[in-house]
């Protein structure tokens, strides 16, 4: 943090004020994700999180990237686990956005009816052949801790599982793919988990 925070003084010491923002996006986001003296966090700061990400994204990617995000506003303040949507819209990146040639549109909204908190997140990415997508939905119907130590990429998994202790299994998780048309992904939680209400 201390090291990104004298790039950016001297960036814009040098009058180079967009990069010099872009770099305090990255250390705020640095410590913020270093920071786990909450696991819980409400879905506001977890927001606040994905919109640094997002920022330094477009500094990369210019106007071949458009985000939009809806979150309804008696969601703002539900506890989530920390990175449960982060990690999601990191993915959109790595695994859609940055192997795809078209453009890039990632969208996330964040709703609730009486009973549940849904979380939505799309992208029109590279997505994944069917296969892939059929092990993917293996590996989350059989997820365990174990399989932390033998992923070869564990964000998702980490994600869900947190996710899945968090709401004592009692998560809905829905992943649909397709090669070359993206990927949506759709989280149930029951508010009664999310809430501050014993």
């Amino acid at each position: 943090f201390n090291t990104l925070e004298t790039i950016r003084m001297r960036s814009l010491l040098k009058g180079e004020n967009e990069t010099a923002d872009i770099i305090g996006e990255l250390a705020l986001l640095f410590r913020n994700s270093m920071d786990w003296r909450s696991e819980y966090i409400s879905i506001q700061e977890e927001i606040n999180f994905v919109e640094k990400y997002i920022n330094i994204q477009k500094y990369r990617f210019g106007d071949k990237l458009k985000y939009y995000q809806y979150i309804m506003e008696s969601c703002r303040e539900y506890k989530v686990p920390k990175l449960a949507i982060g990690t999601f819209i990191e993915n959109a990146f790595i695994h859609g956005i940055e192997t795809s040639e078209k453009d890039g549109v990632i969208s996330l909204n964040i709703t609730r009816n009486k009973e549940f908190l849904f979380i939505e997140i799309s992208d029109n990415g590279k997505g994944f052949p069917s296969y892939k997508l059929e092990e993917i939905k293996k590996m989350l119907k059989h997820a365990d801790n174990q399989m932390l130590f033998e992923a070869k990429s564990t964000g998702m998994l980490n994600a869900f599982l947190r996710l899945k202790m968090f709401c004592e299994g009692n998560v809905v998780f829905e992943i649909d793919s397709e090669l070359e048309n993206g990927t949506d992904i759709m989280i149930q939680i029951p508010l009664l988990y999310v809430t501050n209400e014993e």
